[in-house]
């Protein structure tokens, strides 16, 4: 992450009286300003579109979309708490047709963010190359993020042996690190606001000989110092909540590159198949 704000590289790249105004219309409201358009921006600095283009080249971005974008990675990095993000997003008056267009707008931006840059950087192969090759494989997740973990474990367990949920409960943190050796996997989740516990778990399980995949929300989030592949994935929302849907695809994106390449799956999904018909598990339509 940059420590210089869009709004901040728009001021000190402004030079004439219309790229301040600019400037000044971004640095004081932000994505409200943005969300609003070009043209109306423009028409509220009284300036053109030769002004902004100009501006937008000197600040480094490539266009008014980009600039849109980085505004709210930064609000979305200033907004850390659930109330904060309630009072930025949603105590304001809105209707709620303008909440679900936000809403599904920004949902995709994460999902097809996400994707490309996973697509592109090779995280989810190699991490689902080392779940398959481990000789035991640990889940776990704190807070919110728990939910995640029981999710991948669910799916990893249907097509591959040795997976096991870290809840803290049935299973603890401390009983695994007395045992972890070579071989040994941990898939850790850790989203902002960052349990400590997680971080903690994932620094001695890596310090005793096992391997770590981190899935987390910032190149920069602690969990990365700790994982031998971090997977990245987008959550910013219109919520006061971080979103879950690009965590929820990766995971699920995870869990189907590791059963590809699992060897046994066909015929572990098949005994599944045929155990839950015999235990009558489940309602058929």
């Amino acid at each position: 992450m940059t420590d210089v704000s869009p709004a901040d590289a728009l001021a000190a790249a402004a030079t004439g009286p219309a790229e301040r105004r600019i400037a000044e219309i971004v640095a004081r409201e932000e994505s409200a300003a943005l969300r609003r358009g070009p043209a109306a921006l423009l028409k509220a600095a009284g300036a053109g579109p030769l002004d902004l283009d100009r501006l937008l080249a000197a600040a480094g971005f490539g266009g008014f979309a980009e600039l849109t974008a980085g505004v709210r990675a930064a609000e979305d990095r200033r907004l850390t708490s659930p109330q904060a993000r309630f009072g930025a997003r949603l105590g304001r008056a809105t209707s709620a047709q303008d909440l679900l267009d936000r809403a599904a707008e920004r949902e995709t931006e994460n999902l097809t963010a996400t994707l490309d840059a996973l697509r592109a950087n090779g995280a989810l192969e190699l991490a689902a190359e080392r779940i398959v090759a481990a000789r035991r494989r640990y889940v776990a997740g704190g807070g919110k993020s728990r939910a995640y973990a029981v999710l991948l474990s669910a799916d990893l367990a249907a097509s591959m042996s040795g997976v096991t949920t870290v809840d803290g409960a049935t299973v603890r943190p401390l009983d695994v690190l007395c045992d972890v050796r070579a071989g040994d996997l941990l898939v850790a989740f850790s989203l902002r606001r960052y349990t400590r516990a997680t971080l903690a778990f994932a620094a001695e399980f890596r310090a005793g000989g096992g391997e770590v995949v981190g899935v987390t929300d910032d190149p920069d989030a602690p969990l990365v110092a700790h994982s031998d592949v971090a997977v990245v994935v987008r959550t910013a929302s219109a919520s006061y909540a971080d979103s879950p849907t690009a965590v929820a695809a990766v995971v699920h994106i995870l869990a189907t590159l590791a059963a590809a390449r699992a060897k046994g799956a066909r015929r572990r999904l098949d005994r599944r198949g045929a155990l839950a018909e015999s235990l009558d598990l489940y309602q058929e339509n």
